[in-house]
């Protein structure tokens, strides 16, 4: 939910912020795989508006960051996560093939066949105190890398 609710579409809190109301970016985007198998790491993609600089982006994008407890962390914002990863969740199990592909994923990574149809109440019982534990545990800190995407010099 973490990372739907920073940057997982047009009406996330960093594109919203980035893009739209400071307009230093024209995408932002996170990417986080939760059905991974062991740890995964969480990947940021942003690209400057023309005329602003990447130490520039990365500047707002901290800041905001650093913003999302205080700004970003709503209930409205986690209700309308919620609604579209269920219904994602759902989609992914419609027909045989997207069941097969959806279970076969959930067995793959090491999850219990009896656990994937608690997967949608477990998503519902997401809380704010658990987005907020989240966000303490893995985005808060200097466990971060970043890095710049130039063009070739000649």
């Amino acid at each position: 939910m973490l990372s739907e609710m920073l940057g997982g579409s047009n009406s996330s809190y960093l594109h919203t912020r980035l893009v739209e109301q400071e307009q230093v970016a024209d995408a932002v985007q996170l990417g986080y795989d939760g059905m991974a198998r062991g740890e995964d790491a969480i990947n940021v993609y942003a690209q400057p508006k023309e005329g602003i600089s990447l130490e520039q982006l990365e500047q707002a994008f901290n800041a905001a960051l650093a913003d999302f407890p205080q700004q970003g962390l709503t209930a409205a914002a986690l209700q309308r996560v919620k609604a579209r990863v269920k219904t994602a969740e759902v989609q992914a199990r419609d027909g045989n093939l997207g069941l097969a592909t959806s279970l076969g994923h959930w067995v793959a990574i090491g999850a219990e066949v009896a656990a994937y149809n608690q997967r949608l109440a477990w998503l519902d019982a997401v809380t704010l105190d658990d987005v907020r534990t989240a966000f303490a545990t893995f985005l808060t800190g200097h466990q971060h890398t970043t890095g710049y995407l130039l063009p070739e010099q000649n």
